[in-house]
């Protein structure tokens, strides 16, 4: 005989004497060290987790019995594993026990109707801990999953939203004015890291049910719900307050950055490392030279191959221009203290090269060193409008570090 430990729809007894007409209903039992779930599957699977216990019923399979069930968990088709685990029975004594574990569907799921309501009706009858039947309750429940939802789509939705949620605590700021203040690409992109982390969120939730358990309220099913969905809405909330304090940290540093880049450029105007860089136009080394970025080519060569796309600019003074990029952007010694050369720097490049193709090479430089002065006080100014907004909902004793 084969002790089994059944924790899916197994547990209907019903359904058992069909597929195992010889089992024997031993007792309840207990299989420490895994917590039940529904995977993406939508059927009961358990998963390793020190701290949780997978509440069950044992059973006495003879090897007919034991055959069949094979068949009925798909054993062949290797969806179920046959692992032999120990559990504890009601008198407390440890049996190693047959368990089928699916392995390879972690994810969470939602069952079928009728599937997780016999499970629910098996745990009721054979007198599983209360808390234990809200758990289950949370995987047939419909109700949570649309609140859910709708949190989702409050944080990703543009402008002012009047929904407003009674599982969110007052401690967090997910209010209608938290949500009017908040930019909308961080809530897009908190809404993003809930659904990647809601897994873990739920499972937090229940370890922390299953501490409070013994000081439940009545209704343990509504308790639980609600500390599921505070969870979620809190931990998103509070994930997305800590990615704009971080934020606020970097604009800080990007405004002094720009700061230090723009007194670059003063320097450079009277400065002989300009000649130096006007000098590469005669450099033979520099003759084919030429810069390529964002969809946009400079270069001395008439004969450059470029896509039809491409904004292609040819001019004797690619060297030089190209020696300047070089000078602003790839100097070695100020890694921490050099500016991203993003898009708006490489059109300040090409606008002032384009505007300036039959004047001197000095002429072009200094041109570009205005264009590009430009940028960085317009991306300062960017800085500073962005800070305000999120100013104006991170805490005050987050501005210590400003």
């Amino acid at each position: 005989m084969t002790h089994y430990f059944a924790y899916g729809s197994n547990l209907d007894e019903t359904q058992m004497a069909e597929r195992c007409p010889m089992a024997k209903l031993v007792g309840k039992a207990w299989l420490p060290g895994y917590r039940l779930f529904i995977n993406q599957r939508g059927y009961a699977n358990v998963l390793s987790e020190v701290q949780a216990q997978t509440i069950g019923l044992l059973w006495e399979l003879t090897p007919e019995d034991e055959a069949s069930l094979d068949l009925y968990e798909g054993c062949h088709r290797d969806i179920y594993t046959k692992c032999y685990c120990t559990v504890t029975d009601e008198d407390g004594k440890e049996e190693e026990a047959l368990v089928y574990i699916d392995k390879k569907n972690h994810r969470f799921g939602y069952p079928e109707q009728d599937y997780i309501e016999r499970i629910i009706a098996a745990a009721k009858k054979h007198d599983f801990p209360e808390y234990y039947q809200a758990m289950l309750q949370f995987w047939c429940d419909k109700k949570i999953r649309k609140d859910l939802n709708r949190f989702h789509g409050w944080l990703r939705s543009a402008g002012y939203v009047q929904e407003t949620f009674s599982f969110m605590s007052s401690k967090s700021k997910a209010t209608e004015e938290w949500h009017k203040a908040c930019p909308r690409g961080h809530r897009v992109d908190g809404a993003e890291w809930l659904k990647k982390n809601q897994k873990k969120l739920i499972l937090r939730a229940m370890r922390l049910f299953e501490s409070q358990k013994d000081t439940a309220t009545a209704n343990m099913k509504k308790q639980f719900f609600e500390l599921i969905l505070e969870t979620i809405s809190n931990s998103a909330v509070a994930k997305i307050d800590k990615k704009i304090g971080s934020n606020r940290r970097e604009l800080k540093r990007d405004a002094r950055i720009m700061v230090h880049f723009i007194k670059t450029i003063d320097a450079l105007f009277d400065s002989p490392e300009l000649q130096k860089i006007i000098a590469l136009v005669h450099d033979p080394d520099y003759s084919r030279a030429d810069f390529g970025t964002a969809g946009i080519i400079i270069t001395s060569d008439p004969h450059r191959n470029c896509y039809p796309t491409n904004r292609l600019i040819v001019t004797e003074h690619a060297p030089a221009v190209i020696g300047l990029w070089h000078h602003l952007f790839n100097s070695e010694g100020e890694e921490d203290l050099a500016p991203h050369s993003d898009y708006d720097f490489v059109v300040a490049f090409a606008d002032a090269t384009e505007a300036s193709l039959n004047e001197s090479t000095e002429t072009v430089l200094r041109n570009i060193l205005q264009e590009v002065k430009k940028a960085a006080q317009e991306r300062i100014g960017d800085i500073d409008r962005e800070d305000d907004w999120l100013r104006m909902y991170t805490d005050p004793e987050d501005d210590e570090d400003f």
